[in-house]
């Protein structure tokens, strides 16, 4: 349906402009820097990419002080089993402005609301799938192709 197709427009060019392509490390306190020197971050960090919630595992909890790091220091704090694949969360509570903005969808579109959810699922859906289908192409996205056999031999 046309609700369905201009929502899933907005959902989808909303979270490429907050994706951020980063390897996403576990209770690290160092951070990553762009080609620009800002610091950057990974997956489910400031909206959900990869599952339907953004990381919860904030840097002020204990087990993310970096003082008590070291199990023979006498305030140590092992990490949570629930925290140990759980990215650093340095953006506050990103659950409390993602949870805001899908309600706002379902209240824009309150007869089809259902269609929030279900563009949502999809689209979580498609960002693990989409990437390992995605071969030969460069960095930045452009397809890997061969060059036609007379410019390749004018090149050398």
């Amino acid at each position: 349906s046309e609700t369905m197709m201009h929502l899933h427009r907005c959902l989808g060019s909303s979270l490429l402009l907050l994706a951020v392509a980063s390897a996403q490390q576990q209770n690290d306190h160092s951070y990553d820097y762009n080609s620009f020197n800002q610091r950057t971050y990974g997956l489910d960090i400031s909206f959900p990419i990869t599952t339907p919630h953004v990381s919860s595992n904030y840097d002020y909890l204990p087990h993310n002080n970096p003082q008590y790091a070291s199990p023979s220091h006498p305030n140590y704090v092992a990490v949570p089993e629930e925290f140990k694949r759980m990215a650093l969360q340095r953006l506050g509570d990103r659950q409390y402005f993602y949870d805001h903005f899908m309600e706002g969808c379902r209240h824009h579109y309150a007869a089809h609301a259902d269609y929030c959810d279900e563009t949502e699922e999809e689209r979580i859906d498609m960002n693990l799938r989409q990437p390992p289908s995605m071969t030969n192409y460069t960095e930045l996205g452009f397809a890997k192709v061969n060059a036609p056999k007379k410019v390749f031999a004018a090149l050398q």
